[in-house]
């Protein structure tokens, strides 16, 4: 073997050791905070989230019919004022 080669070897091994240390603690950093097995599946949480969404997005809809019914009714009274106050002065 070279001695480039045995150098280039050695200077790898730090790093390397160093990524393989950090996968491994990471992955029991993950296993501690969520629990070696999960208490929902995953496809229940999504449920849940899409419930919650569901839920916001019926209240937003309400919140809009709401706004253009009360836009509407603005709007009709402008125009009954509007025709009153016409009425009221005949133009030349």
């Amino acid at each position: 073997m070279s001695s480039e080669i045995l150098v280039a070897v050695i200077a790898a091994g730090p790093p390397t050791v160093a990524a393989v240390l950090s996968y491994v603690a990471s992955k029991r950093s993950l296993k501690r905070a969520i629990g070696d097995t999960p208490g929902i599946p995953l496809h229940d949480v999504l449920t849940q989230m899409e419930g919650r969404f569901e839920t916001r997005f019926d209240r937003l809809e309400s919140r809009i019919d709401r706004a253009l019914e009360d836009n509407s009714a603005t709007r009709e009274r402008i125009a009954r004022l509007e025709a009153k106050r016409r009425l009221g002065r005949p133009e030349a």
